[in-house]
């Protein structure tokens, strides 16, 4: 094929030439490339804009030349003389761009020449900024191609392929028939003088640093390097997405948002960058409206999202008494609603099963001396970091009296200009001492195997860390992965404390009394109050529960977990059960306890009475569940209860039925206390994967 008429000839053997010649129809054209522009941005992988413009022109030609000519004495061409697969040495192509371009793996643009024929032009291997880019190759600029390299396309069309941006001169207008092109040309800024090169090392080893800052997960330092980089050219795309990039990893969305735009701007379309711009939006959107979805991971089909801070209607304020500190509610909150997300600031992950850090100082001496190296190493990096550790409790009457800023933990605050010292590791150990959590991670609603290994875990969540420990607390805590997850498990009043359990908090109150010693600090709340007022009667009774208590979950575990029914005699669960029979009897010795402190009472020893149900029905599910969620209302063991029962229940009688309803009203109000809120059919799905609980 020498021309477009033998093209036109060879087109399945059924084109005219006119048809050939729609092929440079300037509307047809661009329209096609406006499409595949507006297509290509909206796409993730921009891949079908690519086959509509940049597949077939993106294949290298074996006779298409890296190497320039002076523009003087070549002699002009028009598009209707090109010939296809032919490189049209000694002649130039004016004419002017009739759109704005964008950018794959080219500049794709659309050139008309005098006589109204258009072609699509792909310009290659340009190294220029994007603002030059746009600059040369807007909509509305003339132009000279030198050398017009002109070929048939994987799609059947045509189009000019340009090796070297050299080759495409900016002109001041399109020379006519009697003027020398060299009397139109505009002059280019020059390559390659020292200064432009000098230029470009600095620039790339700016670059090359700040990368290497953000490889090693040095954020801040990264971001810092970024900025110097900036200084010298202010729009060089590559300095500006690594910084969009940096404050996204500082979860500084907002301020992300806005380089990243910048950079999507700057770069004609590059699909990595709107994909990480599209990121920051919704991180975004999430941390500013609890938009949260960890459904899929609370019913066990997917792993835990990597998911954004957000603080909600909380702030920090003094508290009575020695407490310190706390996090106070600035509304009225519903039952459910989210409070707070945390990503840890550290967090070291153990292998030892069943061990959690606020139940053995064994586990703690391991996890959380590799806690404390991990935070030494962060902190020695970090700024922004070493701002909040200064701001955490470590014992001192100084810190505890004083009342941070609550921006000091929004991730969109500013690092201050003060340059803090590293904290020394002793006054490290004390923080993390005083403010880590820790457990195992679970996996909500499954059974869990005798063989099956659970991963401990040690970590410091900052504001988290500003929360209260009660035996009654009103919020609920839950690990998602490495975030934490706080929202009210009952109603909570404006300027109301927020507080959560520290530790299993359904159990008596001298072994929650040791357990608050690993923090080094006695709990003095109510329901503590009420049981040490009692703590003579119970005294006997506690003996009794703590030597039963381990060998008689291991019994009732072993029957549920064969699958079986329970036989008419369990003898360890019968022993135990006679705990709960003896505090019945105990608590009728004082008429004037209230019923709700009772209840409080019985949900220490609320696994006895879970032995004494199982083993003669001594008491009923609803007994239980009562004490359970006056006392704690997010525990999940109060979900697991009444899903089992509800399951029963349509066993036996089907799903409707007031039992059934009352039941079902019941699961859904704890569902809502134990996981927050959800939309009807997941809290469902929820309910009956609790159903399936190991519960003690």
């Amino acid at each position: 094929m020498n021309n477009i008429q033998e093209l036109a000839s060879a087109m399945s053997g059924l084109c005219s030439e006119q048809d050939a010649w729609a092929h440079f129809h300037k509307g047809t054209l661009v329209h096609l490339h406006e499409t595949a522009a507006r297509t290509h941005s909206h796409l993730r992988s921009g891949r079908a804009a690519g086959r509509l413009l940049t597949s077939s022109l993106s294949v290298a030609e074996p006779n298409a030349s890296l190497a320039t000519v002076a523009l003087q004495g070549l002699t002009p061409i028009r598009l209707r003389e090109l010939k296809v697969g032919h490189t049209h040495h000694g002649r130039v192509l004016f004419g002017t761009l009739c759109v704005n371009p964008f950018k794959i793996n080219g500049i794709m643009t659309v050139l008309e020449d005098d006589q109204g024929l258009a072609v699509r032009v792909g310009i290659y291997n340009s190294m220029s900024t994007p603002s030059a880019l746009r600059a040369k190759y807007s909509k509305g600029a003339k132009v000279a191609i030198k050398e017009p390299y002109f070929k048939q396309t994987l799609d059947g069309s045509v189009a000019i392929r340009v090796e070297n941006p050299a080759n495409v001169v900016r002109m001041a207008e399109v020379p006519g028939e009697n003027q020398s092109p060299s009397m139109v040309v505009e002059e280019e800024p020059r390559q390659g003088n020292g200064v432009d090169k000098g230029r470009k090392v600095r620039l790339l080893t700016v670059f090359n640093r700040a990368e290497t800052h953000f490889q090693m997960g040095d954020f801040e330092r990264a971001l810092e390097v970024c900025n110097e980089g900036l200084e010298i050219d202010p729009e060089n795309l590559k300095i500006i997405f690594l910084k969009g990039r940096a404050l996204h990893s500082l979860k500084s969305y907002d301020q992300a948002c806005q380089v990243l735009q910048m950079a999507v701007e700057l770069s004609l379309g590059q699909v990595d960058i709107e994909d990480a711009l599209r990121r920051s939006k919704a991180a975004c959107a999430r941390s500013q409206h609890r938009e949260y979805d960890i459904s899929e991971f609370l019913l066990g089909k997917q792993p835990p999202p990597e998911v954004e801070d957000f603080v909600g209607d909380v702030e920090i304020k003094k508290t009575r008494g020695r407490r310190g500190r706390g996090l106070f509610a600035t509304k009225d909150i519903d039952v459910g609603e989210l409070l707070l997300v945390s990503n840890a600031a550290f967090i070291v992950n153990g292998g030892v099963r069943g061990l959690e850090i606020d139940q053995s100082h064994e586990i703690k001496g391991s996890l959380q001396e590799d806690l404390v190296d991990a935070v030494s190493n962060a902190a020695n990096k970090s700024q922004k970091l070493r701002q909040q550790l200064y701001e955490l409790d470590d014992g001192s009457v100084h810190v505890r009296s004083s009342l941070p800023a609550m921006d000091s933990f929004h991730t969109s605050r500013r690092v201050t200009a003060e340059v803090l010292p590293q904290p020394n590791l002793q006054r490290i150990r004390d923080i993390v001492s005083r403010n880590s959590f820790g457990g195992e991670f679970q996996t909500f609603g499954e059974e869990r195997r005798e063989d099956e290994e659970s991963l401990g875990f040690s970590g410091l969540w900052m504001l988290p860390s500003f929360i209260n420990h009660s035996c009654l607390p009103n919020a609920t805590r839950l690990n998602v992965g490495s975030a934490m997850f706080l929202h009210a498990a009952k109603p909570i009043k404006k300027r109301e404390e927020i507080t959560i359990s520290y530790f299993d908090a359904l159990l008596p109150q001298p072994q929650r009394e040791g357990f608050c010693g690993v923090w080094g600090f006695k709990c003095n709340c109510k329901r503590c109050s009420v049981e040490k007022s009692i703590s003579t009667a119970l005294e006997s009774l506690n003996a009794q529960f703590e030597a039963l208590h381990h060998d008689a979950l291991e019994e009732t575990n072993a029957v549920r977990s064969a699958g079986q029914d329970f036989p008419a005699e369990l003898p360890k669960s019968a022993e135990f059960a006679q705990v709960s029979k003896e505090l019945e009897q105990i608590l009728a010795k004082f008429p004037r306890m209230k019923d709700e402190e009772k209840n409080w009472v019985r949900a220490s020893y609320v696994t006895a009475y879970w032995a004494g149900m199982q083993w003669d029905k001594l008491y009923s599910v609803d007994e239980i569940v009562k004490a359970v969620v006056s006392t704690v209302p997010g525990d999940f063991r109060a979900l697991a209860m009444v899903a089992q029962q509800l399951e029963g229940l349509k066993h036996q009688i089907g799903s409707e039925g007031s039992a059934v309803e009352y039941c079902a009203a019941q699961a859904r109000d704890i569902c809502v206390r134990v996981l927050g809120t959800h939309s009807e059919h997941i809290i469902q799905a929820l309910i009956s994967r609790h159903a399936k609980s190991t519960i003690f």
